[in-house]
């Protein structure tokens, strides 16, 4: 009795989720000529494997004269290009119904990912996912969503490069992140465990703006959620002076964007190097050198809708040939200026056991 419940539950269950049908692997159904405008965005990005794997497939599906059907078990193995759509994959071709086209992903039966996709004439493309939320308890947990937004917006986005804000659906263990090992690393797992769970409120924000005036590396801060800035400033403070036990490293009160700070000088690690932190707006805000810091603390007035990421390819011409005359070789050539997209948002929160996706790449 008992068995025939479990077998009755389990049909039951894989006749309610409408991919189960669908064969194991990588699938995407679609319009042949809506599609078509991805892979020739794709092909632009010169040099890359995306580009040489938008080639063949652009080609294939340019032979189809209406609906397309691209797939395969394995994305290692190759992607295959049908003009049909076989009724292996008949769900699919209704999931696409209204859009340019409708993909599931590989996947165990009741968890598999799937989405839709719409694509304009001139390549850009709009991304809609639904994906199963991974496990807790690994690196993942810094930048899975809640599925409240972030907020308003510690750094300002005006002219940034790129800009991420995600509150996390749960606080990360820091501890279990950094490891450790022997007495010296149990203590310091410990601090990390009590400083993750007492002081972090769950959400950070990172900025990256083109290069300021007599400077070549981009400008660049962290902002950290915090529940008490005296806090996180004094814990900033402690974990600097441990580590000063160890290396030479000489921490300097600085006033920056009319805050007090403390920055770090002699790295000589990276080009331009210095970091500078500093609390302020409910964060520990840690700029790249101090003038990193003190474009972080500039007002801001946005708000992000959403836990999300937004690249701005369309200023990173500049930022790669000023990298390139500073850093390369003399008579090296700036990177080929081939970005397919201009600008690109990815957004996420987490609905009970799913996360949904949007991801938006505008052409230029």
């Amino acid at each position: 009795m008992l068995l025939a419940m479990a077998w009755a539950l389990l049909v039951g269950c894989t006749q309610d989720d409408p991919l189960a049908s669908l064969p194991e692997g990588f699938w995407v159904v679609g319009s042949a000529r809506a599609l078509a405008p991805t892979f020739e965005a794709a092909r632009a990005w010169s040099g890359t494997n995306l580009a040489a794997a938008a080639l063949p497939l652009a080609t294939a599906t340019a032979a189809c004269p209406d609906t397309v059907l691209i797939g395969g078990a394995t994305l290692e193995g190759g992607l295959k290009v049908v003009c049909e759509v076989p009724d292996t994959v008949a769900v699919l071709g209704k999931l696409a119904e209204g859009h340019a086209g409708a993909f599931v992903l590989p996947g165990p039966p009741g968890a598999r990912g799937s989405g839709t996709l719409d694509v304009a004439e001139n390549g850009s493309l709009s991304v809609q996912a639904d994906l199963p939320f991974p496990a807790s308890g690994s690196a993942w947990d810094l930048v899975l969503p809640a599925g409240e937004p972030p907020g308003p917006n510690v750094l300002p986005v005006e002219g940034a490069l790129v800009h991420a804000h995600v509150r996390q659906h749960r606080v990360a263990d820091v501890a279990s992140l950094v490891g450790g090992s022997g007495e010296g690393g149990d203590v310091f797992m410990m601090q990390a465990d009590l400083f993750a769970a007492t002081v972090l409120s769950g959400s950070w924000e990172f900025a990256m703006w083109p290069a300021g005036e007599g400077g070549a590396v981009p400008q660049a801060a962290l902002s950290i959620g915090v529940r008490s800035e005296e806090v996180a400033a004094r814990a900033a403070a402690e974990y600097v002076s441990s580590l000063s036990a160890r290396w030479p490293l000489a921490a300097q009160p600085q006033e920056v964007g009319g805050l007090p700070a403390t920055c770090l000088g002699g790295l000589k690690l990276l080009p331009e190097l210095a970091p500078c932190w500093a609390p302020a707006r409910g964060s520990l805000v840690v700029g790249w050198n101090a003038a990193s810091l003190g474009r972080a603390l500039a007002p801001s007035s946005s708000s992000s809708e959403a836990s999300g990421v937004v690249v701005d390819f369309k200023a990173f011409s500049a930022v790669d040939s000023a990298l390139t005359q500073t850093f390369a070789p003399a008579g090296t050539s700036p990177p080929d200026d081939s970005y397919p997209w201009g600008r690109v948002h990815l957004s996420g929160a987490r609905r009970d056991d799913r996360l949904e996706l949007t991801l938006r790449a505008d052409r230029r």
